[in-house]
């Protein structure tokens, strides 16, 4: 062990020093690197070693945590306080930056307890977020502050997930983050939207696919046997009215005017515009059982949500009905084959 409390920190050296004695009135004994002025480091009773910056600012002593030992090499240590000291130095304060990083939410509590919550108060398409956020966001960038994810990141995920569905697929997940990172911005959680400036991947035009009449049959004989009873009532809804998923996915009680039989839903640009059922699209919702406290036509298993996604019983039915190369979004063609 060293003979004073002041030496050059150096591997072997540090090794060396024992716990800190238990009988000892102070909880640390604290050591002082003769290379850089203001580094230290701490060694308790229990043999734990944790390196610090002491510093002066404006008359104020100040301490600042920088690692502990064997979770970064001596070299980077003394780098990262050497940087300090040179911010130090032009008179900013590392502890207020650190007090602004620790304030940052992570992404999943500014989603979960902001975000989601104005955007279903807001937004037809807020299930349809909230999805993509359980499935995909969160379990990728979930523990992360706002400010600590980069343009960079959000690049690779954006070619990550064209990779494993499409182009498509993929700019809505992007939409999706710039939308809450701008929202983040426009209250105060995070300094900028790293989503800016990131090019979307161009979309092919989805070819299409027209079902046929006796397609359409064994479609229907598939769904008789479907368990999942709410997803077959929207799926064929679809088959009915060719309205999209989304429109479909949102539709609400208070959008339905049975006196003229029309259904009146946002298109594409937002604007509300009335769709014309036809007698089996009435006589469809004329089944379709209210839930109490669920204003959604096509109600989800989360009390007060809408269906999410119809995909697992899409998937089976046309398995059972021995139908390939259909999407969802191709059931609307279904009446025109």
């Amino acid at each position: 062990m060293p003979a004073t409390s002041r030496f050059q920190f150096t591997q072997p050296r540090i090794e060396a020093l024992p716990p800190h004695p238990k009988d000892a009135r102070s909880t640390e004994g604290e050591f002082s690197d003769t290379e850089v002025p203001g580094l230290k480091l701490l060694v308790s009773k229990n043999g734990r070693k944790t390196f610090y910056l002491r510093y002066t600012l404006a008359g104020r002593k100040r301490v600042i945590k920088l690692a502990d030992y064997n979770r970064l090499p001596l070299a980077e240590v003394r780098q990262q306080a050497q940087a300090l000291r040179r911010q130090i130095g032009q008179g900013q304060d590392p502890q207020a930056e650190k007090a602004q990083h620790q304030a940052t939410p992570t992404l999943a509590t500014f989603a979960l307890d902001e975000y989601l919550p104005d955007a279903l108060q807001r937004k037809r398409s807020a299930n349809g977020d909230e999805s993509k956020l359980r499935v995909h966001l969160l379990p990728r960038f979930g523990t992360r502050p706002l400010d600590t994810i980069t343009p960079d990141d959000i690049r690779r995920y954006h070619l990550e997930i064209k990779g494993l569905r499409c182009a498509a697929t993929a700019n809505r997940h992007l939409s999706l983050l710039s939308k809450l990172f701008q929202q983040a911005v426009t209250w105060g959680r995070t300094p900028s939207n790293p989503c800016a400036g990131i090019t979307r991947f161009a979309e092919t035009s989805p070819r299409a696919r027209h079902l046929g009449a006796e397609e359409v049959q064994r479609l229907h004989r598939a769904m008789a046997e479907e368990p999942n009873r709410v997803a077959v009532a929207a799926l064929t809804f679809l088959l009915l009215t060719g309205l999209r998923k989304g429109q479909v996915l949102q539709a609400q009680w208070t959008d339905l005017d049975p006196e003229r039989g029309t259904l009146c839903l946002p298109d594409t640009s937002g604007t509300p515009r009335p769709t014309i059922l036809t007698a089996d699209a009435r006589a469809l919702l004329a089944l379709q059982a209210r839930v109490a406290g669920n204003p959604f036509i096509f109600p989800g298993r989360v009390k007060g949500r809408a269906l999410i996604n119809p995909n697992k019983a899409f998937r089976r039915i046309v398995a059972a009905a021995g139908i390939t190369d259909l999407r969802i979004q191709d059931l609307g063609r279904g009446a025109a084959g």
